[in-house]
């Protein structure tokens, strides 16, 4: 146990020097109050799953406020609590990429961040998808048509291609359970490639339809709703899918930020249409105010989601207290005992708070000092 929890520890202490939330499952360690926030959450998604109708909710707090970290513990929650699937993309992984190329990005890392709690990810979650939907939609002959001849019968493909959406991406769909197309069909739903002559001639063989050499940026939305769509209809009661960190956009042209917030837009509308809950996460300062903001160069998705935001405070006295027990536990189970002895968490706790306040990240890197400091010392005493 000693030896693992000083790998947490470890792993706590790199996301904080980075920036960026901790890994999983570490979240819930750290995770304090936000209450009122997570049950908001937890209802909206509640909401979709009863009404098999999705919405969009944003998260807006400044650097190192915990959005990231929200984000992260509602996603450990669902995967303990409901059958959904989770995806989680971070813009600022992007901040090297062009403009223009940032809506084809976009679309292919939501497909590719797309979980359940079985840890299947990406092309083998979709690969999952796609089996359970042909054993749904398939009776004994079309099964021995699949197995025997390769080939999707006319019965399955009318049933894919009847999946809300984009047509195209519901055949390539249809095609990830064939072992040789898999991988193209794949790309082809990510869109990142055009198909191969052989590989086309291999789809029609397959499928007894072409389908579009390439899935176009026009095409990605509706892909992506029915890849939510068809996640349903395999047994997952919803999809969620959180965009974070928009503030990334801030550093772009205005011109090139106006092409790319109805882009993005189009996902909050698509929701209608599917059983996604939409999550966007953005500092206060790109979402409204002067200069390069949301507010100011894209009206609708500001009106659209500004009225039920969910703005993060700094946490309280009792928060931060909340939070040095936790990270006292964590280095008495590291450290034991002795290493920690003389060590006043409460006293820390009213001194974190002193010092650095209520903002999360500031404090957390506050008593790891602290405690850091005293593990240190003791380890030195030892070696004298």
């Amino acid at each position: 146990m000693e030896v693992e929890v000083d790998k947490i520890l470890s792993a706590l202490k790199t996301s904080l020097s980075l920036g960026i939330p901790p890994p999983r499952p570490l979240t819930s360690l750290i995770f304090v109050n936000r209450v009122e926030e997570v049950r908001a959450l937890l209802r909206d998604v509640e909401g979709v799953i009863e009404r098999g109708v999705g919405l969009s909710r944003l998260i807006v707090g400044g650097a190192g406020m915990g959005k990231s970290t929200l984000i992260e513990y509602l996603r450990e929650y669902l995967f303990s609590s409901r059958n959904v699937v989770f995806g989680y993309v971070e813009l600022r992984k992007f901040s090297d990429v062009r403009p223009a190329e940032l809506s084809k990005k976009l679309y292919a890392a939501l497909l590719d961040s797309l979980e359940d709690s079985e840890e299947r990810r990406g092309r083998e979650l979709l690969t999952h998808i796609s089996a359970v939907l042909h054993e749904k939609f398939s009776g004994f002959a079309d099964r021995l048509a699949l197995r025997i001849r390769r080939r999707i019968s006319d019965k399955v493909r009318r049933r894919f291609e009847g999946i809300k959406g984009c047509e195209a991406a519901a055949r390539a769909l249809a095609l990830m359970v064939l072992d040789d197309l898999n991988p193209a069909m794949y790309d082809y739903l990510r869109g990142i490639r055009a198909l191969e002559p052989d590989e086309a001639l291999a789809v029609k063989e397959a499928l007894g339809f072409r389908i579009p050499w390439k899935l176009e940026e026009a095409s990605f939305v509706d892909s992506f709703v029915t890849v939510v769509n068809a996640a349903r209809l395999a047994g997952y009661e919803a999809v969620v899918v959180a965009i974070d960190e928009l503030e990334m956009l801030m550093g772009w042209r205005r011109d090139m930020i106006e092409r790319f917030l109805p882009k993005l837009s189009a996902y909050v509308e698509s929701c209608r249409l599917c059983p996604c809950y939409l999550i966007l996460a953005s500092t206060p300062e790109f979402w409204s105010g002067s200069g390069k903001t949301v507010s100011r160069l894209y009206k609708f998705l500001y009106q659209r989601l500004d009225p039920t935001k969910i703005s993060l405070a700094e946490l309280s006295r009792e928060d931060v207290l909340a939070l040095t027990l936790k990270l006292y536990k964590l280095y008495r189970e590291a450290y034991g005992a002795e290493a920690l002895r003389g060590v006043d968490e409460r006293a820390l706790a009213i001194e974190t708070y002193e010092r650095v306040g209520g903002h999360p990240r500031s404090a957390l890197q506050y008593i790891f000092q602290k405690l850091e400091e005293r593990v240190i010392r003791i380890e030195s005493r030892v070696r004298r």
